[in-house]
C-alpha cells in the first residue's frame, strides 16, 4: 500500500509539475493560480474522470508549492535548470538525492491522499496505470 501512495504521490507531483503554471522550482512565488488552473486540471489525463473541486483545487495547489520548496532544496541548480526546460522527468538524480526524493513523497503522499475521496483515488489510479502503458514508461517513482 505505502508503494501506491508513493507512486500516486510522484505521479501527481508530475501530473501538476507538468500541467499547472505554479512557481518553478528556482522561481519566486507567483499570484494566487488564475481561473485557467481548473482547466489544466480538466485536461490533465491523471485527472481524466475525476471531479476536482475547486476546494480540491486549492489544497492540491498549496500541497504543489509545499513539495516544490522540498524538491528545491535537493536539486542542484543545473537539475533545476534541466526540470524547467526539459521538464522533471529528464533529471537525473544522484542516490543520495533518490533517497531523499522517496523520503519526500513517502511524507508527502498521505497529504495528497487526504484530499481526494476513495472513488477520486481509484480512478487516478487506474489513469496513472493506463499512462504507463500507453507511453512506455513506469510512472514516477516506479523503479524497474
Amino acid at each position: 500500500m505505502k508503494h501506491l501512495l508513493i507512486r500516486l504521490s510522484a505521479g501527481l507531483l508530475l501530473a501538476l509539475t507538468s500541467t499547472i503554471n505554479l512557481p518553478a522550482l528556482s522561481q519566486p512565488a507567483s499570484p494566487a493560480p488564475s481561473a485557467s488552473s481548473g482547466d489544466q486540471f480538466a485536461n490533465n489525463p491523471v485527472f481524466r474522470g475525476v471531479n476536482v473541486t475547486a476546494k480540491q483545487k486549492a489544497q492540491l495547489l498549496n500541497l504543489k508549492k509545499e513539495e516544490s520548496n522540498q524538491i528545491a532544496k535537493i536539486l542542484t541548480p543545473s537539475q533545476k535548470k534541466i526540470a524547467s526546460t526539459q521538464g522533471p522527468r529528464a533529471v537525473k538524480f544522484t542516490k543520495s538525492q533518490e533517497q531523499k526524493m522517496i523520503g519526500l513523497a513517502k511524507k508527502i503522499a498521505p497529504k495528497y491522499e487526504a484530499v481526494f475521496t476513495p472513488e477520486q483515488i481509484k480512478q487516478i489510479r487506474a489513469n496513472l496505470q493506463a499512462l504507463q502503458g500507453t507511453n512506455g514508461t513506469a510512472p514516477a517513482g516506479k523503479t524497474n
